[in-house]
């Protein structure tokens, strides 16, 4: 039987009243899920604690929820019924250009890593790396990464921090793991709007970083 734990790692005071709602949806229409927050240290930290936790009890599945996005109240049961070791929800990123986290390695030593090519996408895709933002995670997963499960690194090739959520991708890659995202799950990324992840683009506007046209939903 599965048994999911979502867990919000969030050191904020508050947290949007949009995600408040969409939390409190998705915990009452799920309630043989258990929910649990990690509200102290760096966002690598808190997933770590939240790992450490999860472990502990016997949970099979760690649902990671981001505490600045809105989700749909289905979202453990359309992530679950994929079986996948680790699979993610559809969504953009949250700072402009708000490109679709549908990751392909290009240079891993550089940590370099490009949008997947929009005639590439499929409902249920895999790539190299997604954000953490909705991901559904199975047990042995952890149980096989060494520790730190989560940590940042840097790319001098970039001159930048990667996230705690890259690492972990090229971690679980390295293990065997393949990660997937489901693009019928959309879940909404807020700033001062919501960003919602863009329908399939005609083409690349720049090979970098992608810049479709996304449909925003105004606050």
């Amino acid at each position: 039987m599965n048994r999911i734990l979502i867990a919000l790692p969030c050191s904020w005071t508050h947290i949007n009243s949009l995600t408040a709602l969409s939390i409190n949806d998705l915990v009452k229409n799920n309630p043989e899920t258990d929910f649990v927050v990690s509200d102290k240290g760096t966002i690598s930290a808190m997933r770590n604690e939240l790992v450490r936790y999860f472990l502990n009890k016997d949970w099979t599945h760690l649902l990671f929820i981001d505490g600045d996005m809105v989700f749909p109240k289905d979202l453990p049961e359309r992530l679950l019924k994929h079986n996948k070791d680790i699979i993610s929800g559809y969504y953009a990123t949250r700072y402009e250009p708000h490109y679709p986290l549908l990751l392909k390695c290009i240079d891993k030593e550089k940590h370099k890593y490009e949008v997947i090519p929009p005639n590439q996408w499929q409902d249920l895709m895999e790539v190299d790396a997604t954000g953490c933002g909705c991901m559904l995670i199975k047990r042995f997963v952890f149980e096989k990464i060494s520790k730190p499960w989560f940590e940042f690194g840097y790319s001098k090739e970039l001159q930048k921090d990667v996230g705690e959520d890259i690492i972990f991708c090229e971690k679980a890659r390295d293990l065997g793991f393949k990660i997937y995202v489901d693009l019928t799950t959309k879940c909404g990324h807020i700033t001062t709007k919501i960003i919602m992840p863009p329908e399939k683009p005609k083409k690349l506007l720049y090979p970098y970083l992608v810049k479709p046209k996304i449909e925003v939903v105004k606050k």
